[in-house]
Order: C-alpha cells, then sequence, then structure tokens
C-alpha cells in the first residue's frame, strides 16, 4: 500500500522506523514490530546476529547498530546502558510514495561546538604524531555538536529533510533512541549473491554561483589530496569485503565520482563483489563493521587511536542503519545524525586527517559539513498596538515583551522605541530588525461584520519556540489569515497535537463556563497576549487546558486581543 509521512503518521507511533528513498526512491515505512531484538553486550550481540540472520528469509528487519560494537568484532566485551543492536521484526512495511510538507516550519535552532578550535588543533596535532611514526596513514577524527531546536522530531526531521535530501534520510524512534539521519553514505546493500560499498571520501563547498560550483567540482575532481584518501578508503574497503567475496569478483565499479548536495560536494568511489555461498549476515559484518570511511586506515590501528583521542562515544554515528529482508538487504553509515539528549540533540561531525592536512580548513570542512542545519527562517519581530488619543493601550506591556523576544534572539532592542510618539490613533503596527533598525506602520482600526470562528485542521507543535514570540515568521496561520482579510471569518481556533486548544490566529482564545472566563495554559503552545495578562492578572480570566469537548460545551466563546478586546464569536460548522 502507497501513502505518505507527515507528521501526524509520525507521531502516531511510539516505535517507528522510515527509511527514506529505501527502494527505487521510495520510502519504507515499519511501525508496531511484532518483536524486538536488541544486545546490551557481547553474548547477546551475537546471539541476536544469529536470530537476525534466521529470520531474514521470512520476515522484515529495520534498525541500527552503534559504532562501539566494533569492540565485539576485536573479541572485547563492554557492557552498555544503551542496547548497541537495535532492530524491529515485522511482517510488511508501508511503502512510501513521498513526503507531506505541508505545514511544516524552519525551527530556530541554536548550535554549540563540544570542543574550541584550540582542543581541535592539539588533537589533530597527535594525529600527525601517530601519522609520523607510521602507527597510521589517515585518521578519521570526529566531535559533537549540541542543538536546541524549537520544535518536534517529527517536524525537525521533516524540516531538515527540505534542506538535505539525501538517499539514506532515516527517521527512528523508540524508548531508547531517536534519532534523525541525514546520510547521504551507503555502507553496504546486498541483494540476491551481490554486495555493493560506497565509500564517500572527500568534501568541497558550493559556491555562489554555478561558475564557481563548476571550478569547486574540477578541484575535487583533480585534488591529489582528495583522490589519495578516496583511493586509500577503496583499497581498504576491497580488503574488506575480499573477506567474505568469491575469488576474483571484486571490481572497483567506479572511482572519484562527484555527487552533489545542497551545501557541498562530495567524492565517492564503488566497489562491489559477489559473496561466497551462505555468507550469513554476522560474517557481512564482521568483515566490514565499522565502515573503513569513518575509521581510517590500517583499520584496528587507527580505531584504537581514535579511542585515545576522540572526546565521548559516537555511539549511533558511524555505526550502521538499515533493513534486511528476504529480498535486499541495505546499510547507510550514519553520517549527518542527530540522536535526542533529554532535552536537546547530539551531531557528530568529522573528517579524514592526513599527514599533510590543513588543520583550519578541516575545522571548515566541519563546519560545512553542519550547514544544512542552519535554517533558520528570516524574521522580524513586531508588536500591534491600540492607539487611542495619541496614547499607546498598554505601551509598558507590549515593549517589554518585545525587549524579552529581542533578547531571546539575540535581536538588538533600539532604546528609541521607548520614546515613540504616535502621530495618529488608529492601530500602530511596530516592527523591530535584527540590527536594531525599527519601522512604523499606521493603519485605521476597521469595524468586524463576522463573528464566525472557525477551527483549523492543523494541529501546531508545542515545542515551536516560534509561537510564544510575536515574529513575522508564522507559516502556519497564512491560509487561516488569507480567509480572516477576505472577511469570511472573524478568526480560526488552534488545537495542539495533544488535542488542547491554543490560540486564535490573531487572537488569545477564553471559554465561559458557568460564569467563569478560561484561557489555554501558555504551555499548550500560545502567545501570551497583552490582554490576556491583563485579564489573569486582575483575575477576571482562569488559565486551563482546553479540549475540544470543552470548547463544544462552552456557554459562550470570545477571541480577544489588545485592540479589539473581548469579542463574543460564534463556531462555524
Amino acid at each position: 500500500m502507497n501513502g505518505i509521512i507527515n507528521k501526524n503518521k509520525l507521531l502516531k507511533h511510539d516505535i517507528c522506523i522510515f527509511l527514506d528513498s529505501a527502494i527505487e526512491g521510495k520510502g519504507m515505512f515499519f511501525c508496531d514490530p511484532i518483536e524486538i531484538i536488541t544486545a546490551f553486550n557481547k553474548k547477546n550481540f551475537f546471539n541476536s546476529l544469529k536470530k537476525i540472520n534466521n529470520l531474514k528469509q521470512k520476515k522484515y528487519l529495520a534498525g541500527y547498530i552503534r559504532y562501539e560494537a566494533k569492540e565485539y568484532f576485536l573479541d572485547k566485551d563492554i557492557e552498555s546502558t544503551k542496547p548497541l543492536l537495535w532492530f524491529g521484526v515485522f511482517d510488511n512495511f508501508e511503502l512510501i510514495e513521498h513526503v507531506d510538507s505541508n505545514y511544516v516550519y524552519n525551527p530556530f535552532i541554536q548550535i554549540n561546538n563540544s570542543i574550541f578550535f584550540e582542543n581541535y588543533k592539539e588533537a589533530l596535532k597527535k594525529i600527525k604524531y601517530n601519522i609520523e611514526n607510521g602507527n597510521t596513514y589517515q585518521v578519521n577524527y570526529t566531535f559533537d555538536k549540541f542543538l536546541k531546536a524549537g520544535s518536534s522530531k517529527e517536524n525537525l526531521y521533516l524540516a531538515l529533510r527540505q534542506a538535505q535530501k539525501t538517499d539514506y534520510c532515516a527517521f527512528i524512534k523508540n524508548y531508547d533512541d531517536t534519532i534523525l539521519s541525514f546520510s547521504p553514505e551507503l555502507f553496504f546493500e546486498v541483494e540476491k549473491n551481490k554486495i555493493i560499498t560506497k565509500p564517500m571520501k572527500g568534501t568541497v563547498k558550493k559556491g555562489y554561483s554555478e561558475e564557481e560550483n563548476k571550478k569547486n567540482k574540477e578541484f575535487m575532481a583533480n585534488d591529489e589530496k582528495n583522490r589519495a584518501e578516496n583511493v586509500m578508503i577503496v583499497d581498504l574497503l576491497r580488503n574488506d569485503i575480499g573477506k567474505i567475496c568469491k575469488t576474483g569478483s571484486i571490481n572497483v565499479k567506479s572511482l572519484f565520482d562527484i555527487e552533489e548536495y545542497p551545501t557541498l560536494y562530495q567524492m565517492t568511489s564503488t566497489v562491489e563483489g559477489y559473496l561466497k555461498e551462505n555468507t550469513s549476515f554476522e560474517e557481512i559484518l564482521e568483515a566490514l563493521f565499522p565502515c573503513g570511511s569513518v575509521t581510517g586506515a590500517p583499520k584496528t590501528k587507527t580505531m584504537q587511536i581514535i579511542d585515545e583521542i576522540e572526546k565521548d562515544s559516537r555511539d549511533i554515528y558511524c555505526g550502521a542503519i538499515g533493513f534486511i529482508s528476504p529480498e535486499k538487504t541495505v546499510f547507510s553509515v550514519p553520517i549527518r545524525i542527530l540522536q535526542k539528549q533529554n532535552e536537546n540533540w547530539k551531531y557528530r561531525v568529522g573528517s579524514g586527517i592526513v599527514w599533510d592536512s590543513d588543520i583550519e580548513n578541516e575545522w571548515k570542512e566541519c563546519e560545512l559539513k553542519a550547514k544544512f542545519l542552519d535554517i533558520q527562517p528570516e524574521f522580524q519581530l513586531f508588536e500591534t498596538m491600540l492607539v487611542q488619543n495619541q496614547q499607546i493601550v498598554y505601551k509598558k506591556e507590549h515593549l517589554k515583551r518585545l525587549k524579552d523576544s529581542a533578547k531571546f534572539f539575540s535581536f538588538k532592542f533600539n532604546e528609541k522605541i521607548f520614546n515613540i510618539k504616535p502621530a495618529q490613533d488608529g492601530m500602530l503596527r511596530l516592527v523591530l530588525f535584527k540590527g536594531g533598525n525599527f519601522e512604523l506602520e499606521y493603519k485605521p482600526l476597521k469595524a468586524h461584520n463576522n463573528n464566525l470562528v472557525k477551527v483549523s485542521d492543523i494541529n501546531l507543535d508545542t515545542q515551536n519556540t516560534f509561537l510564544y514570540h510575536k515574529t513575522t515568521y508564522r507559516p502556519w496561520y497564512k491560509e487561516a489569515m488569507q480567509e480572516i482579510i477576505n472577511g469570511k471569518y472573524y478568526d480560526f481556533l488552534f488545537f495542539n497535537e495533544k488535542g488542547e486548544l491554543c490560540e486564535g490566529a490573531r487572537t488569545n482564545v477564553f471559554v465561559e463556563k458557568k460564569n467563569i472566563l478560561y484561557t489555554p495554559a501558555i504551555e499548550s503552545g500560545l502567545l501570551n497576549g497583552v490582554l490576556r495578562q491583563d485579564l489573569l492578572k486582575n483575575k477576571k480570566a482562569t488559565e486551563k487546558i482546553i479540549t475540544h469537548s470543552d470548547l463544544q460545551k462552552a456557554d459562550a466563546i470570545y477571541c480577544g486581543n489588545s485592540v479589539r478586546n473581548l469579542v463574543k464569536v460564534q463556531l462555524a460548522h
């Protein structure tokens, strides 16, 4: 059955795996597994691999393996609090034709590095010391970035997918992990008896024109450093798959292919071969895991150096994400991934270091690989205020809210705003720009002729930072505002993903029951309007979680803001 992926579909299931573009450009959506296979130690790990191998002829399995599982293939044993292997077992999956991007918004994202450039420089000096002493030829060094994102995980995935559409995007959530992957790299693919691996090594940024892009691509294609790194990893992968392939069957199908992504170009090569008869899933992983493109060469010694020099664990980053089925097995290398950590996210990034690597350029390459996370929209802050007798009503409250939002979003607040003297009565719209400039716009206050309100079919995201501030970025209200401007409705009422009433497109909402006025709680996802603040402060209204049922059973419904005060409205049916 074909379908679409949207926020509601991803929200609906506690456990789900969406492997985007997994089959000829179409996605595989797995949910509600009939069994879950996990491993937290060496014995469980290898038992799980045997179980997976037995199930793959009749079931579908989808999941991931953490990078640290490499220890088991080195004959070491470690215990983990998170599963080093997690696979759901499914009878079938839903084929997804496309992603529904309606009402996806770009969240406000704040990013911090786990290390400073000086720490990075010291780490690379240690790597170069190891290269100089013959311990390694190349080391893939990585570090964490930490993100705060004003968005639900479902919306964040869909928004970033628009910015970084790759062949191996994936959304995974279960009771242990939440993973948003935007990986461009194939780890391995097995169909019938043929295995393909496609190591990625070499990066260059995209330019600002077609001419610059052409030069950058030509540079990468001919750059000795990029080509040498790529060949080194191709040789490593040839050696790895040689352990499980028939003699003479290995072929380097292509070298130095340039792949294009929204912010950069990457160099890939393709190595393929034919597996020996009855090669098990365990044997494939033993030969290949982890992928050589994210370790370096020689592989085992380089992984030891990585363990000594890198800060924090790689976790799912650089492990494996994919599916196993009777028809086909496909795993990506989870680079460009976000992992949920409490209320924030971890994004790890790195590059391959060789003897002649320029430290500053490598640091810039890491920044480039995180560039797709910079999807913050352009916006301004604003306040709409009522002017009567050339005085701004609730001036103190409006300007305090504006100043608080300016501080939150790192806008420069222009103190001259406090000295505004209105030129005329009516509505005054004050717009504040990031650098501190501001504009004033006056409009007459027109009478409203329609008291009908309609419940929107869009569910707001309670984690959307922009809901709690008055900004010009409000795409979720765009269609509603057009109908309001056209005079069809006075306002639209919005609920959140939990079925709680939030606010109107231009007002706060109040419901009356037994002579008590209730308004939704802030945590339901709404702007704390100036009129709302005043009514709560003077105990003329009370905060409460309001459901669809509460709205339908209300004795009266009001929409209110500081410009028009409370307006009694009627629900459209």
